[in-house]
């Protein structure tokens, strides 16, 4: 379908040139009646410009219909260019959102591959901490890591605390600082962990309150 014909304009032609015709036949039909009167009535080539203006009238009639079989037309054929349009804007648009859904549809996969590197972690960390109290004696575990399987208890509200930290999880207080540093489990675990091997750049020999001994 040629989609540069300009329907509108066209229609709009169509439409005036209708009035026109409209008028002329209207004035043509007057002139036929009062030509036919005078025929009537006799006279030199009276009865030829009656038979004249009766043809002029039939052609206008003729002239009328083709036009509006003409606009009839264009207006079909507007209507078939502007569905045609609206249907090439709904497959563009389809087609833009489908790529939306396919950048989605990786982010949610990537997000899984994240999600199973934090199973991996969380169960990592068990099992380093499983070891570390199996490997302590008694004197330790009462001592410094007295307060382990509480913290370790705690992890879980850590990561989650994190996470909201992040506005991608609701906080279960409503205190959260979103502008302090984010909770963290190795701080949390340090509470502990200080306590029998201080990390990089802490102190040596803490106390059981974590000042200097």
């Amino acid at each position: 379908m040629t989609r540069s014909i300009d329907t509108d304009a066209t229609a709009a032609a169509l439409d005036e040139r209708l009035t026109a015709l409209n008028a002329e036949l209207s004035q043509t039909r007057e002139l036929a009646v009062a030509a036919q009167v005078k025929a009537a009535t006799g006279g030199p080539g009276v009865q030829e410009e009656a038979d004249r203006l009766d043809g002029e009238v039939q052609r206008l009639e003729r002239s009328i219909a083709a036009t509006r079989d003409a606009l009839a037309a264009v207006g079909e054929a507007g209507e078939a260019i502007a569905d045609e349009i609206e249907q090439a804007r709904a497959k563009q648009h389809r087609k833009k959102v489908a790529a939306i859904v396919r950048k989605c549809r990786g982010l949610a996969e990537a997000e899984d591959a994240a999600l199973d590197s934090v199973i991996a972690a969380r169960k990592a960390l068990r099992e380093g901490l499983g070891e570390l109290w199996e490997a302590a004696d008694g004197p330790a575990r009462s001592g410094e890591l007295s307060e382990l399987p509480t913290i370790i208890n705690n992890l879980p509200l850590i990561a989650v605390e994190r996470l909201a930290h992040g506005n991608v999880m609701a906080s279960r207080s409503s205190l959260l600082d979103r502008s302090a540093p984010a909770p963290s489990v190795a701080d949390h675990l340090d509470r502990v962990l200080d306590l029998i091997a201080p990390g990089p750049g802490r102190p040596k020999n803490l106390g059981s309150e974590g000042t200097a001994a």
